[in-house]
């Protein structure tokens, strides 16, 4: 794995303890907020964030980048599991759009990271979250497109 691999998930860890409150997470994990924020100081040499504390903060954040960084460092892909409901064709326009929508961002991403011919670990890390909300966003309008498929009916070209 490459030096750059390990900043994406540097960066994702560092990232996901400074959207929130990181004395409350530290709280989480039984830990001070100091040491939590020098655990995911990508500067530092120290300890760092163990298995067990990533998947506890990402449970009690809600935020799956870190796993997402992780996943793909590794060359997978995270993606939630949802379960099928019957939904409306307005419901149907609406996901179709908000994948659109996340195509758009990812593309935006994308330029944006390029436009000085380097990318750093942050547009790294912007470009796979735009990319896998393009992912998660697709996953939704299928589950919404198979909600309308007629269980047990055959069609028949005709």
């Amino acid at each position: 794995m490459s030096h750059t691999q390990y900043n994406v998930i540097y960066t994702a860890a560092h990232r996901l303890v400074h959207r929130n409150n990181p004395d409350e997470l530290a709280k989480v994990l039984g830990k001070t907020g100091n040491s939590l924020r020098n655990e995911v100081n990508p500067n530092l040499t120290g300890p760092k964030l163990g298995l067990v504390d990533a998947v506890k903060l990402t449970l009690a954040t809600d935020d799956f980048t870190l796993l997402q960084a992780c996943n793909m460092a590794c060359g997978y892909l995270a993606v939630p599991l949802m379960s099928i409901k019957v939904t409306d064709d307005k419901t149907l326009i609406q996901d179709w759009a908000e994948w659109q929508n996340s195509v758009g961002k990812t593309c935006e991403a994308i330029t944006d990271a390029l436009n000085d011919n380097k990318v750093t670990p942050n547009e790294l890390a912007e470009i796979q979250a735009a990319g896998l909300r393009k992912t998660g966003a697709f996953l939704q309008l299928l589950n919404t497109v198979s909600s309308r498929c007629a269980i047990g009916e055959t069609h028949h070209a005709g």
